[in-house]
């Protein structure tokens, strides 16, 4: 395809060649691709259009109605080297030394309108020249001192595309929409080292009608993460009405992560069809503190919505509000359905004793659990879980694990213990000086206990609950509640063909109340 070939919409097409461009490897070709960005800027709008070719450059900056287009073929290429990376300082006032801020990037723009990176071809982070070998006891590559952290960065940008690019290797985060309005992704590809520090794919922060569709993300680290991390800019901004749709997400980390980091507002977030391969964790929501990343009281969010999703995982889902979290940080209006999801640790939904999440629901989710347990958290899940060190653990011996809720709902909901039938995964270091690597894990075995357990939790409705007892010497009931106020229970029962050689649900604790059983109130033991 040549530059006349552009679609006619485009407007005016400037060729980076026509600029001295050389699209070798070698040569710096900066100069030459931010010159076309010029021009096309000067006429008011335009392509500028990278044909075949390799082409080395540091930091580019895209302005409005401007285009950057790459041709099948194109390869942008970062430097390795700092000089050639433009730092800017798009912040001013107490955030703008934030210790994760980072000056310079590759593809750059601030207070655009009607710009973004489009067409077949191709840009390469270059990662590998500012990724360091394993650090003992560290799950990722060592970062080098310094490296371009954002790899795209957009702004406080308006009606802003990114589409059909294919984006690898990139230093650290891949694509960061900062503050934007109009945000359409759609067609990307990101193939990130597997083990990359923070090598997240999108990380959508403090932006606003956000639509992602039919990508693929392969990350070291996150492969979607809805941040509001909006204490660099003045005033409050939200991260709301952000749309997910059609994605392959695969990472060592999170397919989905909803919270963390933030103080700011999220709401009104959507994710479907989605499948999850070779994921840490699936779904993560969380809403903890991080004095040392300037979050004091955790993220106010609500009306986050998943769907029609295929897991396969290490964990499935995990939502959570740290227990030093305090007003206005709220966590309501969550909902996943539809869900086919495979986990190696028991799942975590819970609130802090100050903060329950409130109105939660589980529908139409079908667990397969596998992989050993150990007894650590048998006895008692400790208070607060231990977010940040739960990695290199077994974990909650229960598959789905429920504390400090309000309006908490699971609706046909299927637990499924698998036996037998070894499956490949990847774990993490677990011990100071190994580094990461795959393992066997055959079916659940260990102290595995129920399928189900709740505590502390306000208004409970479980329907069409069905598992048995987890395989192994604990044998507690497939659903066990403790300190359960307002709870109905109904349709729940036994896998098909399994043996009931005991009560499926174990009521218990003094603060327990109103408990009904398929019509009939349930006192607890």
């Amino acid at each position: 395809m040549s530059a006349e070939s552009v679609h006619p919409s485009a407007g005016t097409v400037f060729d980076v060649r026509a600029f001295g461009a050389r699209g070798d490897g070698e040569a710096l070709d900066r100069d030459a691709i931010q010159a076309a960005i010029d021009a096309a800027h000067a006429k008011g709008g335009g392509v500028a259009y990278l044909p075949p070719g390799r082409y080395r450059t540091g930091t580019v900056i895209l302005k409005d109605n401007v285009r950057l287009y790459l041709e099948a073929g194109a390869v942008l290429w970062g430097s390795a080297h700092r000089e050639d990376y433009r730092p800017q300082h798009p912040f001013s006032g107490p955030g703008a030394n934030h210790k994760d801020y980072c000056a310079e990037h590759l593809v750059y723009a601030h207070n655009a309108k009607n710009t973004g990176v489009e067409g077949p071809g191709r840009i390469d982070g270059n990662g590998k020249a500012f990724h360091l070998a394993h650090r003992p006891g560290w799950t990722h590559l060592e970062p080098a001192p310094w490296r371009p952290v954002r790899l795209i960065a957009f702004v406080s940008c308006t009606n802003l595309t990114l589409c059909d690019v294919e984006i690898a290797d990139a230093p650290g985060w891949t694509v960061w929409p900062y503050d934007c309005d109009g945000v359409k992704i759609q067609g990307v590809r990101i193939l990130n080292a597997r083990w990359g520090p923070n090598t997240d794919g999108l990380d959508i922060d403090s932006s606003r009608n956000v639509f992602v569709s039919d990508c693929y993300l392969e990350c070291g680290d996150d492969s979607i993460a809805l941040k509001s991390s909006a204490g660099l800019l003045p005033g409050e901004r939200a991260c709301e009405n952000v749309t997910v749709t059609n994605c392959v997400l695969v990472s060592t980390t999170c397919g989905v992560r909803v919270g963390f980091e933030g103080d700011h507002p999220m709401r009104n977030c959507t994710f479907s069809n989605l499948v999850m391969s070779n994921c840490r964790t699936g779904i993560c929501i969380q809403a903890p503190t991080a004095p040392e990343y300037r979050i004091v009281h955790g993220v106010p969010m609500q009306n986050i919505r998943f769907a029609n999703i295929e897991m396969d995982t290490r964990l499935a889902f995990f939502i959570y509000v740290g227990d030093e979290s305090k007003a206005p940080c709220t966590l309501r209006n969550i909902s996943i359905s539809n869900v086919r999801a495979t986990t190696e640790r028991g799942c975590f939904v819970g609130g802090s004793r100050t903060l329950p999440i409130e109105n939660i629901e589980l529908s139409d989710v079908d667990l397969t659990v596998y992989g050993p347990m150990d007894g650590e958290f048998l006895a008692e899940v400790p208070y607060p879980y231990r977010v940040w060190d739960w990695w290199n653990k077994k974990g909650i011996p229960h598959a789905i694990f429920c504390r400090h809720a309000k309006d908490l709902r699971l609706r046909n909901v299927r637990v499924r213990w698998q036996e037998g039938g070894p499956r490949r995964t990847v774990t993490l270091c677990t011990r100071n000086d190994e580094l990461p690597h795959d393992v066997t894990v055959g079916g659940a075995e260990g102290s595995w206990a129920s399928a189900l357990r709740c505590e502390n939790v306000q208004g409970l409705v479980v329907e069409n609950f069905v598992s048995r007892v987890a395989p192994g010497p604990v044998g507690a009931p497939p659903l066990h509640l403790k300190d359960v106020r307002g709870a109905v229970l109904s349709g729940c029962r036994y896998a098909y063909g399994a043996e009931a050689a005991q009560a499926f649900v174990k009521v218990e604790g003094a603060g327990t109340s109103g408990v009904n059983l398929n019509g009939k109130l349930v006192a607890p033991v």
